[in-house]
């Protein structure tokens, strides 16, 4: 099914997964400033490895559409995935 549904968006394979956790992150933060889920967020900073910093670049435009997202940062990490969230 993963596959499938990359297929049908010409995303690739994992970029979907990839995107899915940024917004999780950004949705997160604005549950805890107990803000609308629509509110505009100025910045994101992901960090991570930089093979899922390339799928994440891959859709980085409906990120930010579906987050409402300003500006979108991808940095190096050695670890896990960061996601810093900055709101308006």
């Amino acid at each position: 099914p993963t596959e499938l549904r990359a297929a049908a968006t010409g995303a690739p394979a994992g970029a979907l997964e990839a995107a899915g956790a940024v917004l999780a992150e950004v949705r997160k933060a604005k549950t805890l400033a107990k803000r609308s889920l629509r509110t505009p967020v100025a910045r994101v900073l992901v960090r991570d490895r930089p093979e899922r910093l390339a799928l994440v670049a891959t859709v980085a435009e409906d990120i930010c559409r579906a987050g409402h997202i300003g500006e979108l940062v991808l940095g190096d990490a050695a670890d896990d995935r960061e996601v810093e969230v900055d709101l308006e």
